[in-house]
């Protein structure tokens, strides 16, 4: 069986023999300390997975113990004694992380209870648990009123709490998003077929990213992670890049007509790092220099008009309003290209989806008239009866347009 090693730091030794015996049928090995460095030094010593730690040590104070720990330790769990008129303490060692607090005289039952669930925790769990109970904390002190028993200082520290407060909130966050990228995101390392680096790039399993909603020129809106980020595979040496599905396609002719323009890559790239992790700016960056390298292949409009159309959705998730104008505008001339001179569309998208696609981009562009003259064209078309989710769609847009002229007049 595991026995699992707690540390009890309180200076009263009739508290120690009391929180044992409490204890003592759980089976744990507990370490005990009656001054704040002794405890410091046991917990560097000793594989402690939990201190129960006095606010008031004879030595050093309880939070000046909890903020070195912090300063090694990030996710070891502290649980707070405390006496009840010693909340201004509290809201200071809820700042550097506490999983729960206790106030005196203890309840036994209750120790007991929170020593089981913050042993429950695997390493994974802890910095998220941990920034979540004391936001809970922060939240509850952030209630108390203000009067002539509390400190002056407290009311500067409600103030501050509250910015803490957020902060542990989006460790939380970033904490559970971490966790969901390692379930659907591994790393693959990839030698690239330019210049002969060997870097770690990124595959991921699309079936395990839900849609959360689709809009309606298409944009996929994903839980926490748009897979559209990593569906371009960059070189961080030359920045040759291409769709991960071709990315080795590439012949001598191609590798010298890319590696010549590696220096009009650079300065597109503007020193960002391709070693990062993916984000949105990355990802849009991705798409630039996709379409650079692909100049040099022969592929259609519709191959150009698709990856901007990607990298418009990406910038529009990054909030850049220029940035997915610019594209959309690039996605329309390309679009349109290919639809005059009778290109196979490929992928999902029929012809009669990318006329109302034409239309709906137009109408976000602001160009009522071209947007209308499309969306008539789904409804004019002999084959519209076989695409009846396009008709439809096409019509609701067309009753967005007939608004937004009467709204213009």
């Amino acid at each position: 069986m595991i026995r699992h090693k707690i540390l009890i730091v309180d200076d009263v030794h009739a508290a120690h023999h009391l929180y044992k015996q409490t204890l003592k049928r759980e089976e744990y090995e507990i370490l005990d300390a009656e001054r704040g460095k002794e405890a410091l030094s046991l917990i560097l010593s000793e594989d402690i997975e939990l201190v129960i730690l006095d606010i008031n040590l004879p030595d050093i104070s309880g939070l000046e113990v909890l903020k070195k720990i912090r300063e090694k330790n990030k996710e070891l769990p502290v649980i707070i004694l405390t006496g009840e008129s010693q909340k201004e303490k509290v809201i200071k060692a809820a700042s550097f992380d506490i999983i729960h607090y206790l106030v005196k005289p203890i309840n036994l039952d209750m120790l007991k209870r929170r020593v089981k669930q913050s042993l429950k925790l695997d390493k994974n769990e802890k910095l998220g648990v941990i920034a979540t109970k004391s936001k809970e904390i922060l939240d509850e002190l952030c209630d108390i009123e203000i009067d002539e028993s509390l400190d002056e200082n407290v009311k500067e520290l409600k103030e501050q709490i509250k910015d803490i407060a957020l902060k542990l909130h989006s460790l939380e966050e970033k904490q559970k998003e971490k966790t969901k990228l390692d379930e659907v995101i591994w790393e693959k390392e990839v030698e690239c077929p330019v210049c002969g680096t060997n870097f770690i790039t990124y595959n991921f399993k699309s079936k395990s990213l839900p849609i959360k909603e689709k809009e309606s020129d298409f944009h996929e809106i994903y839980d926490f992670l748009n897979p559209l980020v990593f569906d371009i595979w960059v070189c961080p040496e030359c920045l040759y890049a291409s769709k991960r599905e071709d990315f080795e396609d590439v012949n001598m002719e191609l590798i010298e007509k890319i590696a010549k323009d590696k220096s009009k890559r650079k300065k597109i790239a503007n020193k960002a790092d391709f070693n990062l992790p993916r984000n949105n700016e990355l990802g849009i960056l991705s798409y630039r220099l996709a379409i650079m390298s692909y100049r040099y292949r022969k592929q259609s409009n519709a191959f150009f008009g698709s990856l901007y159309l990607k990298a418009c959705w990406i910038a529009r998730e990054q909030r850049d309003i220029d940035v997915e104008m610019e594209f959309m505008r690039l996605v329309t001339d390309y679009y349109e290209k290919a639809l005059s001179s009778g290109e196979k569309i490929g992928g999902q998208l029929s012809e009669l989806g990318l006329i109302y696609l034409l239309g709906e981009l137009y109408r976000r562009l602001g160009d009522l008239d071209k947007a209308g003259k499309y969306f008539m064209k789904v409804k004019q078309d002999p084959e519209v009866k076989k695409e009846k989710a396009i008709l439809r769609m096409s019509d609701a847009q067309m009753e967005l347009v007939k608004e937004a002229k009467k709204n213009k007049k």
